[in-house]
């Protein structure tokens, strides 16, 4: 390994896309042949650290290509220690023959009008239904490669995913795959429908914020008795937000959030910068919250995420403030959540609970300051152009032998 260190000045961009994304590079300022960089693989084959590992720049293609032990790897997501730069390189030949040899030429779909559009839209696929009120034939589930599930992720349909022989692929209609993970059998890709969901889901966390500072909440149930009650009260605008989370949702969060003139802190699941500024880690979300005015959450429910917001982070955030939650109810501590309602301190508004349905007589049902809605993010008139959108893109990608997108 005697090749020259390169430059920091080397790296002009790193563009952070999913592994499926084949059309992302990472370009180089000077005409570099070969040079060595110690790098971090956050990815399958390699789990090691500070592995040297050849980066080498094509003039021909503009490609990135990583060398080890004379095999060719693209997609491996690396971490540039010299340049503090880090993104994704593309899938190499390999990879992208193997995910175009998955041999998916049969795809269960939930609904009738969800068949006739790919059918439509996908002739190199084979649709069949897979209504979830109904058992599939024999044959249906001996042939069947590909699983779109129902927008509910339908137990039923979950549970017989074990029993298909072919699957070799599972396309969820939510952001979210909490429920899924650990039901998908092995070495069966898990897809979602990420960003799909992103502009519904994200108009609704700025209307439950609204509605509970603005007290409209209040004036609807005053309404109703016949009460007319005027108050002065807070506004969205001027507030400091905090965005926990800042995958889709969260990012259409901050891209709206603009039109209201507030200050907005990013707090994502790891730290790093765009072209926007810095991006907290979660580590850093209790330290943030002293001087927040509401605190908006967006995190898929995962192990590293499960009771996140608890009594410490709930007990950090200031006297009045606001929390808001369209991610998942898991992410937070119920308990603590009504422990800190109760005592007035805070209000919130969310649109999942841990469990959905609240059960009867659960103490958030009846929680002062509360506002809840019954998962709605996702389930507006947005969802089923784009939704259908989405999955006749994906379903395309797999007739053409195009790499799918929104692994998990």
């Amino acid at each position: 390994m005697s090749a020259a260190r390169a430059p920091v000045a080397a790296i002009v961009a790193a563009e952070q896309h999913s592994m499926a994304s084949s059309a992302r590079w990472l370009l180089f300022r000077n005409r570099i042949k070969q040079f060595w960089f110690e790098v971090v693989i956050r990815h399958p084959p390699f789990q090691g650290c500070g592995e040297r590992i050849a980066i080498s720049w094509t003039r021909a293609s503009a490609s990135m290509q990583c060398r080890r032990d004379n095999m060719l790897y693209r997609g491996q997501h690396i971490v540039f220690r010299q340049s503090k730069c880090s993104g994704m390189i593309v899938l190499s030949e390999k990879r992208e023959k193997a995910m175009a040899d998955l041999g998916i030429r049969v795809v269960s779909v939930p609904d009738r009008a969800l068949k006739a559009y790919l059918e439509e839209r996908c002739p190199a696929i084979d649709f069949v239904l897979w209504d979830d009120d109904a058992e599939p034939s024999v044959r249906d589930l001996s042939v069947i490669d590909a699983v779109i599930t129902p927008y509910a992720h339908s137990s039923r349909t979950v549970e017989r995913l074990a029993s298909l022989p072919r699957l070799k692929l599972v396309q969820t209609q939510s952001t979210g795959v909490d429920n899924l993970l650990g039901r998908v059998p092995p070495g069966v890709l898990l897809c979602s429908a990420r960003g799909v969901h992103a502009a519904s889901t994200a108009e609704l966390a700025i209307g439950l914020a609204i509605a509970s500072l603005r007290g409209i909440d209040v004036a609807a149930r005053n309404m109703s008795r016949g009460i007319w009650q005027e108050e002065r009260r807070l506004t969205l605008t001027d507030r400091k937000v905090a965005l926990l989370g800042y995958g889709s949702i969260g990012q259409e969060l901050h891209r709206k959030l603009a039109a209201f003139d507030v200050e907005t802190i990013r707090i994502g699941q790891t730290a790093r910068r765009d072209e926007h500024g810095d991006i907290h880690g979660i580590g850093d979300l209790v330290g943030l919250l002293s001087d927040t005015d509401i605190l908006m959450s967006s995190l898929p429910l995962t192990p590293a995420t499960a009771h996140l917001v608890n009594w410490a982070v709930l007990s950090a955030m200031k006297d009045g403030a606001l929390f808001v939650n369209v991610g998942r109810g898991g992410v937070v501590d119920q308990d603590a959540l009504a422990v800190e309602l109760y005592s007035g301190r805070l209000s919130a508004a969310v649109d999942v609970t841990d469990p959905e349905p609240l059960p009867e007589g659960h103490p958030l049902w009846s929680a002062p300051n509360f506002l809840l809605t019954p998962h709605l993010g996702g389930n507006s008139s947005a969802f089923l152009p784009r939704i259908r959108r989405f999955l006749a893109e994906q379903m395309t990608r797999i007739g053409d032998g195009r790499p799918v997108v929104n692994q998990m």
